[in-house]
């Protein structure tokens, strides 16, 4: 009797373990990420050493920068696909200044600057002209690359200060500055997502903006604050990496959008808007990253990231649509 017990018992309890680890993306994502961390050890024990992982936590770091705002587009019922050539843009006028003998911090606002003026320009096409999202950052993405290869004429710019060059090289009791600001960011984006009144309003515009427009929302002011946060996001990125290499890269950033997209939707953001989180994004950041540290350390062909890559974005999509299906179905009950 109790063995048949057991066994009745089993499914169910299965049951609700799976349905614990879809509905929330962030236990599925530490589960996934311990799982393959471990295979990567046996495999090849350095993985777990020191800095192999703070390799990995510094080059994930300016993914992260880009992937947080992006999060927040994505939860307003939005998309940018620019972000890699706008992270190029902000390098190279970044650059250009401060080789022009610029002091550092006005250098850095001016390629801040730049870039907050292209989100401008998304966010009102977008919002106040009514072309798709996905439309206008895809004519973003060739137009500002087209642009910063006029500037530069293609040619990479250096040598860079030393004063700039810290910021990205430097680091703080052992731990690269890049992985600090990523914290620091990541801590003011989950506050500001989850605790102020802007993140309400985001989630509300890309939950229903009919209904947002109702409660008072200016909806095209949200619409286009998300584009613009985006494009300083990617800028702020595209400097970070500058400052890390030491030069300004005009080819820097290209296939950024897809690799940033990716993170986030792993990360448990929805592309249908109003769901989604900075911890999930910053666990799908990571698991990339080690995903694809873990693939060169098993000398796995670096073709076959692509795959893995493909394969993970489709799983998380196909996770997200289960997830909403059984949102709609407690909601119709």
């Amino acid at each position: 009797m109790s063995a048949e017990l057991s066994e009745r018992a089993s499914p169910g309890l299965a049951s609700r373990i799976a349905e614990r680890l879809i509905v929330t993306p962030e236990i599925s994502l530490v589960t996934a990420l311990l799982l393959f961390a471990a295979v990567v050890e046996i495999r090849n024990p350095s993985f777990f050493r020191y800095d192999n992982l703070i390799l990995v936590l510094k080059g994930a770091a300016p993914t992260f920068v880009v992937a947080v705002p992006m999060a927040f587009v994505l939860i307003g019922g939005g998309i940018d696909l620019s972000v890699g050539s706008v992270s190029a843009l902000a390098g190279v006028v970044t650059a250009m200044a401060l080789t022009a003998g610029i002091w550092v911090p006005v250098a850095i606002i001016i390629g801040l600057a730049a870039c907050a003026l292209i989100g401008l320009a998304n966010g009102v096409l977008t919002a106040r002209a009514r072309i798709p999202a996905l439309i206008v950052t895809l004519g973003a993405l060739y137009f500002v690359r087209g642009v910063v290869l006029l500037m530069t004429n293609g040619v990479q710019i250096f040598p860079l200060p030393d004063g700039f060059n810290v910021i990205g090289q430097g680091s703080l009791l052992q731990v690269p500055l890049l992985v600090l600001y990523g914290i620091a960011i990541g801590i003011i984006a989950h506050v500001v997502l989850a605790h102020s009144t802007y993140g309400y309003r985001a989630r509300a515009v890309g939950g229903n903006p009919t209904a947002a427009r109702n409660a008072g929302i200016n909806v095209s002011r949200i619409q286009i604050s998300l584009y613009v946060l985006t494009a300083v996001g990617a800028g702020l990125a595209g400097i970070l990496t500058s400052s890390y290499v030491g030069v300004g890269d005009p080819s820097a950033g290209q296939g950024m959008e897809l690799g940033v997209i990716a993170a986030v939707i792993v990360g448990g953001t929805s592309l249908f808007g109003a769901v989604g989180s900075v911890p999930g994004t910053a666990l799908g950041v990571v698991l990339l990253a080690v995903v694809t540290n873990g693939l060169l350390l098993m000398s796995v062909s670096p073709y076959f990231q692509f795959v893995v890559l493909g394969a993970v974005v489709v799983g998380a999509v196909g996770i997200d649509q289960i997830r909403r299906k059984r949102f709609w179905r407690r909601a119709a009950r």
